[in-house]
């Protein structure tokens, strides 16, 4: 959990948050938070507001209309190398997994079948500096008129880099509970993230534990296209596998373990 954004903090609310030997120094913390690697260390000004764990930045959505192949999420100012991008859409019609993408290399969880409403999810470590476009192109148009609607979320570890963990979805099913979704997190999970893809009108609530990073919608000739990303830092030996609350239609849910 982060350190509060203001006031005195204690050396023994940096040591909660960041471990540590006992008894502890100001020495231990050098490159944690936002602390130097060498020279003076400011207890509040080096400590407020910072986790020992990935810190969600921010969330861009977007929308395409009318059997579209092409979807892109604007992260200018927000994304830098080693972010963890998690995209998730949701589309009324056929949604087939993207030919390429531009700005990272993503790899796909879940995708779309052939028939039905469409859906998508997957992830990506962010390596290419300047670029800050993140598009998607398919070898067809989504059929039948399908509008999109989609989200793009990021996160940043504290430092370093992490890796994917596991991963599962959930049924395709009214209500659905990710059948096959870790029911615990490895030891070493720092980020664990839960995405949902909807035919719905409703403004859902994230699952018991998590944060609700963002949710866009889009209304539709036919049913309307729903997608939510949430997460939970440092999420412990146990990852809730409880669908977001509200869902009133068809969806997707996915859990992504990171670490």
């Amino acid at each position: 959990m982060p350190l509060q954004s203001s006031g005195q903090i204690s050396l023994a609310q940096i040591a909660a948050e960041f471990g540590g030997s006992a008894p502890h120094a100001l020495s231990e913390y050098y490159g944690d938070g936002n602390a130097p690697g060498s020279g003076e260390i400011r207890l509040g000004a080096d400590f407020h507001g910072t986790s020992s764990g990935p810190a969600f930045v921010a969330s861009v959505t977007s929308t395409t209309s009318n059997n579209m192949n092409y979807l892109s999420f604007n992260l200018s100012g927000q994304v830098q190398n080693n972010d963890i991008v998690i995209v998730t859409w949701a589309s009324y019609a056929y949604c087939e997994q993207p030919g390429s993408s531009n700005g990272i290399s993503m790899t796909t969880l879940t995708t779309g079948a052939a028939s039905g409403p469409g859906y998508y999810t997957g992830y990506g470590t962010w390596t290419t500096g300047t670029s800050t476009t993140l598009s998607f192109n398919s070898a067809k148009s989504w059929n039948n008129g399908g509008d999109i609607a989609g989200i793009a979320s990021i996160f940043r570890p504290s430092s370093g880099t992490m890796s994917f963990r596991a991963g599962s979805q959930g049924n395709y099913s009214y209500v659905s509970t990710p059948s096959g979704a870790p029911a615990a997190s490895h030891a070493s999970t720092q980020l664990s993230i839960r995405t949902i893809s909807a035919v719905s009108t409703a403004s859902l609530s994230a699952p018991s534990g998590y944060t609700l990073a963002g949710q866009i919608s889009k209304s539709n000739a036919g049913d309307p296209v729903y997608a939510a990303i949430a997460y939970s830092v440092n999420p412990g030996t146990s990852v809730s596998v409880a669908n977001f609350s509200g869902m009133t239609d068809d969806n997707i849910a996915s859990t992504l373990l990171f670490g």
